[in-house]
This record gives structure tokens, C-alpha cells and sequence, in this order.
């Protein structure tokens, strides 16, 4: 048995109070009968004091009394060990959706079955709703040597997204069963207008690998449906139809701002995006501008390039700004300000070859931000068996488990019942 409050049990020292009460009695005189009371003369009583124990049996029930309240306040506990189920199984939520793994888990007993997430909730059949997340493998991993089992066997995807951190080492035997996704997914992710022809991208997970296909289609194709206005499309993808929002990409628009001292820069970039235009094979539009004939109306712009040290101007698009950097390492870096980037060295014609200067541009034009942070819903690689294990050891103890019972409310009825049984003790004996 163990207490979870045993600083209260210095309390017990409350059964003194009773022993002294009893211990201190006071000796009745004694009685004689005669038969007048005419000659006698009324004096006070004496009483005779002594030490001695004095109702035994009420004493004990006063003691026991104060030592269960005691006991009832430190909040006993009786501990009791518990075995280890032989098997367990463990199912990666986004699982339950397949027909195969629900003929398993049917076939097995409820008790033993749990979902791979942080603290391995019980399984219940009407009681999972999607989408789940992809589970941390490993950390759920090191987390089961906390389950009371001998065994432990995981039904899941094993996708590269929830492999994170340093492979773990556990106590338990954990048999991995890595379930086959079937067929390639293929996802459409975004449609661009260019010209008279639709440009479809799509995401495609094949086992171990994830890439990005584009696919392109005339505008009158009756595999695509445009509305009115002309700002949205809509695709039969997926088994469905997706409606998605159609970004015009006919043309290019880049305003350039420079300062006198920066032609030769001026000059090396316009070559840069007359020769993405030409890959593109689409118009690029490029406006060069002093910094003190800039026009006040800069709508419709799709990138910004400041080649000047003066304040850039506030455009929502995004800018390339020439701030000079000996100790930079690339010909163009990413700023802690979103879709800003910074120009780092003056330009030379080595750098359109040497620095691929066309190629990094291009990918400032094409910003992909947008699908950088749609990729975890859609990258469903999976990583290979042997490079998903974890490691057995058995230097890692095993815990031992426990159930307590809390034993106050059957230790109250027996408090209540001593309570009575003092009660009534002290009536009869006049206490």
C-alpha cells in the first residue's frame, strides 16, 4: 500500500490526546447506607486522583478512530501489478479507410488493437473522422516501451514525412508492416492560361519518389470546362471534378529601376529575360526606369528589380534589390522578408554561365511558394523497409506497471461504523 500524501501521517500523533484523557481519572468516594442523617454534619468531598487506564475498549475506539481519519487523508492506495498482454496491434489512422486492413482488425479482439498516434488511443470502430496527419514514426516508436505488452505489431504506410529525428532504440519487438499505396496517386495542383492552350500541374507519388508533371491542353478541350469570366476551370481529376482558379500567364511584366552607374547590370538582366521569354515561349515585358523617372502607376507588374541604394518602392510583388555582400555566398540570396531577394555582386557576362543567372531568375518568376506549402498533403513517398526499422536493444529495461485502487471510500463506511459504535459505547458506560 502507498500514500500520496504521507506528510499528513505525522498526524497520527493525535492519539496522545485521547491516552492522556483516559490516563488522568478521577476515583468516585464510596457509598454506606445508614439509617438517619440527623447527627451528621455536611461536609465538602474528597476525591482521591490517580493515574491508570480507564475504559479500555473506549480508549481503543478513540485511537482507531483518529488513526483511520489520518490514514483517510494521506489518500491510501493499494498497488497492484499487472501482466503484459501478448500482442498488440497498432494502425496508422489513415488506414482504417482501407477494406483490407478492416478485415483484419475485425478479426481480432478490440482490446488489442490501438491507433498509432501520441499516447495510442483505444481503438473504436465508429470513432475516427479524416484527415489524420502523418504520424512522427520514431518518436511514437521510443513511446512504446511505455505500452504493457510483449509484443507489438504496426500496420502503416511508412512515409518519408513522418521520419524525422535520430533512429530510436527500443525495448520492445515491434513488427512493421508496411502496406503497399497501390497505384500511382495523381493530383491536380494549379492550371495556368498561356496563349490559347491550359497548363495542368499535377503532383505524382510513385512508391519511393514524388515529382511534379505538367500537362498542357487547348482551351477549347471538352476535357476542361471554363467559366465565363474566365478566371476558373474546372478538371475531371481524381475520380471527381476539382474546379480550380485559372492564372493568366500570357505575359510577363518586370519594371526595372536603376541608377546610372548600374547599365552594365541593366544590360545583362534584360538579356536574361529576353532569353526566358524565348523558353517560356511567351512575351516578357521590361520597362527600365531611372530611379528619378519612375511613373507613379505601377499596376499590373509581376516583378520588381531595384538595382539602386535608395528606398525601394512598396509594390506587393516580388523584388530583386542590389545590395552589394563580399561575404555573401550566391549571385542572388533569399531574405527574411518574403519573396524579396537581394542581388550581391555586380554583374559580369561570366555570371549568366558561371552563376546560371537565366535558370535563377526563371525560378524568381515561377515563385512556388504556394505548392511548397500545399507538398505535405501530397507527398505520400515511402521510404523502404530496411531504412525503417528501429533498433532492438536489450539494454533498455523493461517498466514495471501498476494498477492502484484508492482505498478511502471503503475506509470511510468503516470510520462511519466505528463513529456509531463509540458513540454508543460512551452512552452506556455515562462517558
Amino acid at each position: 500500500m502507498i500514500f500520496l500524501n504521507p506528510s499528513y501521517l505525522w498526524a497520527l500523533l493525535g492519539i496522545v490526546v485521547p491516552i492522556a484523557i483516559h490516563l488522568w481519572s478521577r476515583k468516585g468516594g464510596r457509598t454506606i447506607k445508614i439509617g438517619s442523617i440527623e447527627f451528621l454534619q455536611e461536609k465538602d468531598s474528597r476525591r482521591s486522583s490517580s493515574i491508570k487506564l480507564n475504559e479500555l475498549l473506549l480508549l481503543f475506539l478513540r485511537i482507531l478512530i483518529i488513526c483511520l481519519l489520518v490514514i483517510i487523508i494521506a489518500e491510501p492506495r493499494q498497488t497492484v501489478k499487472t501482466e503484459n498482454s501478448p500482442i498488440t496491434y497498432l494502425v496508422e489512422p489513415s488506414l482504417l479507410y482501407e477494406k483490407e486492413v478492416m478485415n483484419i482488425l475485425d478479426s481480432i479482439e478490440e482490446d488489442n488493437i490501438k491507433l498509432l498516434q501520441p499516447g495510442f488511443p483505444e481503438y473504436e470502430k465508429a470513432d475516427f473522422k479524416g484527415p489524420f496527419p502523418t504520424p512522427n514514426y520514431w518518436q511514437l516508436s521510443a513511446e512504446m516501451n511505455t505500452l504493457r505488452t510483449d509484443s507489438i505489431v504496426v500496420f502503416t504506410r511508412a512515409y518519408v514525412a513522418g521520419v524525422k529525428g535520430k533512429r530510436p532504440e527500443t525495448g520492445k519487438k515491434i513488427n512493421w508492416i508496411v502496406l503497399d499505396p497501390g497505384d500511382n496517386e495523381k493530383k491536380i495542383l494549379n492550371a495556368h492560361k498561356n496563349g490559347a492552350e491550359v497548363i495542368l500541374t499535377y503532383a505524382v507519388n510513385e512508391y519511393l519518389n514524388l515529382k511534379f508533371e505538367e500537362e498542357r491542353t487547348s482551351l477549347n478541350s471538352q476535357a476542361i470546362t471554363i467559366n465565363s469570366s474566365g478566371d476558373s476551370i474546372s478538371v475531371s481529376a481524381e475520380g471527381k471534378l476539382r474546379r480550380l482558379p485559372l492564372i493568366p500567364t500570357d505575359s510577363l511584366k518586370i519594371l526595372m529601376v536603376h541608377n546610372d552607374s548600374l547599365d552594365n547590370e541593366v544590360r545583362i538582366l534584360k538579356a536574361g529575360y529576353r532569353a526566358i521569354g524565348s523558353y517560356l515561349q511567351i512575351p516578357v515585358e521590361v520597362k527600365v526606369f531611372t530611379v528619378d523617372d519612375i511613373p507613379e502607376s505601377n499596376d499590373n507588374l509581376d516583378f520588381l528589380v531595384w538595382l539602386s541604394n535608395k528606398p525601394v518602392i512598396k509594390t506587393a510583388v516580388p523584388k530583386l534589390i542590389y545590395r552589394p555582400d563580399s561575404l555573401a555566398n550566391f549571385l542572388v540570396e533569399k531574405t527574411s522578408v518574403a519573396d524579396q531577394y537581394y542581388l550581391t555582386h555586380p554583374l559580369t557576362s561570366e555570371d549568366i554561365m558561371a552563376a546560371q543567372l537565366p535558370e535563377t531568375l526563371l525560378g524568381l518568376l515561377q515563385n512556388n511558394s504556394h505548392l511548397e506549402e500545399m507538398l505535405p498533403q501530397y507527398d505520400k513517398r515511402q521510404i523502404d523497409l530496411g531504412e525503417f526499422q528501429t533498433v532492438y536493444s536489450e539494454d533498455i529495461l523493461e517498466k514495471q506497471f501498476a494498477v492502484s485502487t484508492d482505498l478511502s471510500k471503503y475506509l470511510w463506511i468503516l470510520l462511519l461504523l466505528l463513529l456509531l459504535a463509540e458513540r454508543g459505547l460512551a452512552y452506556l458506560r455515562k462517558q
